[in-house]
């Protein structure tokens, strides 16, 4: 019986589909209407029901938590061994994609059940506000570390002045607030950091001022050490930079000389040459505007009687700095003291005369000037001089002939002056 009535429903389904489908085969313009229709249906049912789907958020920033905690073990870890950013593939309902971003996804490390130094791998946790969403991948899911132990030095701190100022203006030594700074980080690392460097540029600096450097760390051999802690901070120091004019002054070769005193009794300082020959000095303008030469303070050459090396202190001007240090050598060249004598119709004598001729002079007599030092010079008198000419070998004939005279003491022949240097002599 029951078969029957199956047999009986299944003919009647499949008549009422062959008159329905006949009747639409023969409406064109009803085929339209059903499709516009059914999709009408299908919307509305994905609107009803929002149907879960995949989404992907690329860059999501990584944060680090239990920080504190870590710090309060005396513990960190450096942060080149962390990742920044994630990759995640989220699965949520359509309608909620538009409301899955960066602001309501947070990932993170998770530092708060680290108690000691070792090597742990933590996994990327993953939060999203938006409900019925949920992570279904995250690229890289964790991560390997090397906790360390926390530890601090004091470093001390050095200047590096890169540049030149504006002409005409010098930056003085760097005044740093803090001689030294403290750093903290990976044991491994703070044991490696030997100087602290703030470098400071200073091209075309024509007025002084003051700001905060971010301060290098280095090893002994001068190599860069990065320490990037978590809970460590880049170190800075503040810097003042004084700016001051600068102004060249030439020294002063004969007022240098008037300077030198004790020397020898009879000598004097008869040139100097200076090292260096002049001296940069730097201060406020309106100072600098006023000075145009520099002093010494005497210095002694200690009964000196030849060439001597001195060193000497410039004279100090209030408001004014010497770049190169208070101080220059000075190579005084000392010398007897001089005098000149002058004799006048001083006899020229005939020598290695032939008695058999006769000789006649133009000149007989001639004006003698002679200079040198004093100890040689005061004893010398008019007798003294032997001025003469040599006939050694002459016959007749006239001759021009130069006037000698016999060396005296101490005396340069260059520093004799005869007035008449040669005479005209006739030999018969």
């Amino acid at each position: 019986m029951g078969k029957k009535i199956f047999s009986a429903i299944g003919r009647l389904s499949k008549a009422t589909g062959t008159v329905i489908w006949n009747f639409f085969k023969k409406n064109t313009w009803l085929k339209v209407i059903s499709l516009l229709f059914a999709v009408f249906i299908w919307s509305y049912v994905i609107a009803e029901e929002n149907p879960t789907r995949q989404m992907t958020l690329k860059n999501i920033s990584v944060t680090y938590r239990g920080i504190s905690e870590l710090s309060e073990q005396g513990l960190t870890v450096e942060r080149d061994e962390l990742i920044n950013v994630v990759n995640l593939s989220i699965m949520a309902g359509q309608d909620n994609h538009k409301n899955i971003n960066q602001n309501t996804v947070t990932a993170f490390l998770d530092f708060s059940h680290i108690n000691e130094p070792g090597t742990y791998t933590l996994d990327v946790q993953v939060n999203i506000t938006v409900g019925g969403a949920s992570v279904n991948a995250c690229t890289p899911s964790s991560v390997q570390v090397e906790v360390e132990e926390l530890v601090e030095r004091q470093i001390p701190v050095e200047c590096n002045l890169v540049g030149v100022a504006e002409n005409g203006y010098y930056v003085e030594e760097p005044q740093i607030e803090q001689k030294y700074i403290t750093i903290s980080g990976a044991k491994s690392k703070v044991e490696q950091v030997a100087r602290a460097v703030a470098t400071i540029p200073i091209d075309g600096l024509s007025q002084s001022s003051e700001n905060s450097y971010v301060v290098e760390l280095l090893d002994l051999k001068g190599n860069p050490i990065q320490i990037n802690s978590i809970n460590g901070e880049i170190p800075s120091v503040i810097v003042q930079l004084n700016v001051l004019r600068m102004k060249t002054i030439q020294l002063d070769e004969e007022e240098i000389k008037g300077c030198i005193t004790n020397v020898k009794e009879g000598y004097e300082v008869v040139n100097v040459t200076l090292t260096p020959g002049s001296v940069d000095i730097i201060g406020e303008e309106d100072i600098l505007a006023q000075v145009d030469k520099l002093s010494i303070q005497p210095v002694s050459a200690e009964n000196a009687d030849q060439g001597t090396l001195l060193t000497a202190e410039l004279q100090p001007i209030e408001g004014v700095k010497f770049l190169s240090g208070n101080t220059i050598s000075i190579y005084a060249q000392i010398s007897e003291k001089t005098m000149e004598k002058h004799f006048e119709n001083i006899a020229i004598d005939a020598v290695n005369v032939d008695e058999n001729l006769k000789t006649v002079f133009s000149v007989t007599h001639t004006d003698i000037t002679i200079s040198g030092g004093i100890s040689a010079m005061t004893g010398i008198t008019r007798s003294d001089l032997n001025v003469y000419i040599d006939l050694t070998g002459l016959t007749s004939g006239t001759y021009v002939l130069p006037v000698k005279i016999e060396e005296l003491p101490g005396i340069d022949s260059s520093d004799i002056l005869i007035e008449n240097p040669s005479v005209t002599v006739v030999i018969e």
